[in-house]
């Protein structure tokens, strides 16, 4: 396991160092349930830089978390995070985490359901808009108020990819909702229409008007938003909350059972 590195604002007068040593002894002592012997202490904690600012000093530091026995490594520094913000009589006044091997590890079991999610996501999206707007396999959003910014036509089809690749999870829930009237959609809806009746039809309609293609859009406004919030979190790197992971979780199977019903349905009534 890496070191965790992080920086700290520090305008006490006492040695940083030798605080910042005692806040980590304790928290080992407690997380270990007994008192280490001091050769399990002294040598985790190295100071990278010390910046002069003042009447402050910017200190970077790292805990070298190969000797602290895993299972134990999270509570350890847990506890010595809350030793550090609880010091701001002692001069502790800011303290950033960087590199973090716990962290990455925690997030990276997400990053596969996260995948799956989408990919099923996107497979059921791509059915609906090539049956809506099938004229152009990379134009499939023109009429649909998100914005996205895809590559060119041929980099998508080069790695068997839509426009739908290159959306956030908050904007599945704008997907049945159409742009106001530009010429653009104007003249895709006279492409598309069979008679002028059908054109008409098209200026006042939601462009999609299979019932279970609507139904299913509409569902996933209450499960999608979930999916992005932890999803930002790993994709910027930051902790997730408690609150990040229950609302996810509360969403994840109903999203997944939508998907797989959705597809079930249009599959046996080749709706």
């Amino acid at each position: 396991m890496d070191n965790v590195d992080f920086l700290v604002v520090f305008s006490g007068t006492e040695d940083p160092n030798g605080l910042l040593i005692n806040f980590l002894n304790a928290a080992l002592d407690e997380i270990y349930g007994r008192t280490l012997p001091e050769d399990m202490k002294s040598n985790k904690i190295e100071i990278k830089y010390n910046l002069l600012r003042d009447e402050r000093q910017l200190i970077g530091f790292n805990i070298n978390c190969d000797e602290i026995e895993e299972d134990y490594c999270k509570g350890v520094l847990g506890l010595f995070i809350k030793n550090i913000i609880d010091a701001k009589d002692d001069g502790f006044d800011h303290l950033l985490k960087f590199n973090d091997p716990i962290l990455f590890s925690e997030n990276q079991r997400y990053v596969q359901e996260i995948f799956e999610i989408e990919m099923r996501l996107r497979e059921a999206l791509s059915i609906i808009f090539i049956d809506t707007y099938g004229n152009n396999f990379y134009k499939l959003l023109n009429d649909v108020d998100v914005k996205v910014k895809p590559p060119k036509d041929k980099d998508m089809e080069k790695y068997c990819e839509n426009e739908f690749y290159f959306l956030l999870f908050s904007d599945y829930i704008k997907l049945s909702t159409p742009k106001n009237l530009s010429f653009e959609i104007l003249k895709n809806h006279i492409n598309r229409a069979t008679d002028f009746a059908q054109f008409q039809k098209m200026l006042v309609d939601n462009p999609i008007t299979n019932v279970v293609y609507l139904d299913f859009l509409t569902s996933l406004k209450e499960m999608v938003q979930p999916i992005e919030d932890l999803r930002n979190c790993i994709a910027h790197n930051r902790t997730i909350s408690d609150d990040v992971i229950s609302n996810y979780k509360q969403a994840k199977e109903p999203l997944l059972i939508a998907i797989d019903d959705f597809l079930k349905t249009i599959s046996e009534n080749n709706i």
